[in-house]
Formats: structure tokens, C-alpha cells, sequence
């Protein structure tokens, strides 16, 4: 995908002509489309839908939120894009689509010069295993959880191998392991570690729950909760915290 333009141009997340790694992930019935869109160097994954066109090309649209099912504002909205199939390129089309920066809103346009089709297939239990990355929302904030305060977000990565119902891996720091059934994963680990060579850091997180399953789009949905400790800097002045932190995935996808 090149980037066509970015505004304001004076300081913006990309430069006109650069061009950006992109893949849209769909799963079409009749004539509807749902769809999972992934653009380097865009916070993402971006929920996406279309609807078949008379000429067979397809207007994607949608937004990543911060929040759950929508509730949140947007982070980033997908105006528009629109693409369609090619003999020769596999596919091409436009885009235009919105995202915070610096504390603003900008505004960036594309045009798709080429995409190559790849089938999505998850191998027979082996649903959860791969990185996974994306955006989770704090939902629920009990105590003191230094900077992951209630309504927040941040970017999340999980590293999971799994063989059989088995599943072993990392979350946040914390090693952790856990078991696939009917679907469902579930993990618990906790992790333990002494100050930085400031005396300030997360000594201990715990995870006291997680429960996620996987869609038809290879998305990760779920919730969990974790416990933390440690000491921060306050005014010049080292301060103990302790909170319980829950956790829900909102745009979780296993990365290529």
C-alpha cells in the first residue's frame, strides 16, 4: 500500500509515497463480508465490514474503539476501503482512514497497488498457538495499578505453544500455562522479580484468571485479571502500589 497523503504534513505518522505492509483477513456470507485489517505502523487490528458491490468490488469500513463492543471512542477509523479484485495485481483499490498522533487527529489516504490471496486455516489443536497481538482495554481498576488506570489501553502481545489441550507461554511478563477445552482457554502463571537499579519496578503480577476463545476470523476474545505489586516514583519519592487489574482483548489477532 502507498501512502498518498498525510495531514496536517507538517508532523505526521507517515510521509506521502512510503509504502506500508498490509493484510486484510475476511470471511464472507452471501453477501456481506467481515473482515480483520492489519496496516504497518497503525495501532490495530481494525474490525472491518463490507458489502458486495454490483461491479464485485467491496467498501470496507469500520474502527478500532477503546473500549468493548464498540463503547469506546475510536482510536482508529477506517472510513473507507475500497478494493477489488485483479488479473493482474491480486488486488488494488483505495484507502482512507483516521488515528490519533501527538495528540491530534490526522487524516490518511492510500491506494492498494497489489496483495497476493493466502488461505487462513487453523490446524486441529493447535487454535491458540503463534503470537498474538493487538489492543486490550482496562475495564477495572481495584487498588493502585500505577499507569494501567481504568478506561486505559495499551498494546498487548501474548506468545503461546500449545500441543494437544496444552497450552504454555508469556503474558505480560508472567510465564503461564493452561489448557484449551470445548474452545475455551484458560491460563494462570505469576511472576516474581527485585527493584530496577532505580529501586522502582512491578515486583510480582499474578494472574488470577483468563478465559478466550478464537473466531471464525482468527480473532482472540476474552477477558482476564491479574494482581500487581512494586514501587514507583512519586515527587522524588519512592512509593509502594498494589492493585488487581482486569484485562479485555478487543482486537486480538495471531500474527502471520
Amino acid at each position: 500500500m502507498r501512502v498518498d497523503s498525510c495531514t496536517p504534513g507538517n508532523d505526521c505518522l507517515v510521509n506521502a509515497g512510503a509504502l506500508l505492509a498490509f493484510t486484510l483477513r475476511t470471511i464472507t456470507s452471501g453477501q456481506t463480508i467481515a473482515g480483520v485489517l492489519s496496516i504497518e505502523r497503525v495501532q490495530g487490528p481494525i474490525p472491518v465490514s463490507a458489502a458486495l458491490e454490483q461491479d464485485g468490488s467491496a467498501r470496507f469500513s469500520g474502527a478500532l474503539t477503546n473500549g468493548p463492543q464498540g463503547s469506546g471512542g475510536p482510536l482508529v477509523t477506517v472510513t473507507s476501503l475500497h478494493v477489488r479484485a485483479d488479473a493482474a495485481a491480486g488486488l488494488t483499490g483505495t484507502l482512507s482512514m483516521t488515528q490519533p498522533y501527538g495528540g491530534r487527529r490526522i487524516a490518511i489516504t492510500g491506494t492498494v497497488l497489489s496483495a497476493s490471496m493466502r488461505p487462513f486455516t487453523f490446524s486441529e489443536g493447535r487454535e491458540f498457538q503463534g503470537t498474538w497481538a493487538g489492543y486490550a482495554f482496562v475495564s477495572d481498576c481495584a487498588g493502585d495499578c500505577w499507569f494501567m488506570s481504568a478506561g486505559s489501553g495499551f498494546d498487548l502481545t501474548l506468545r503461546l505453544t500449545q500441543i494437544g489441550s496444552a497450552v504454555s507461554g508469556e503474558l505480560l511478563d508472567i510465564p503461564v500455562t493452561g489448557q484449551v477445552s470445548a474452545g475455551t482457554l484458560t491460563l494462570d502463571g505469576e511472576m516474581h522479580r527485585g527493584l530496577d537499579r532505580f529501586g522502582t519496578g512491578i515486583t510480582e503480577r499474578r494472574l488470577e484468571s483468563f478465559t478466550a476463545s478464537v473466531d471464525g476470523l482468527g480473532r482472540m476474545s476474552g477477558q482476564f485479571r491479574f494482581y500487581q505489586r512494586g514501587v514507583r516514583e512519586e515527587r522524588f519519592e519512592d512509593v509502594p502500589f498494589a492493585g488487581t487489574v482486569t484485562v479485555e482483548l478487543i482486537s486480538v489477532i495471531r500474527r502471520p
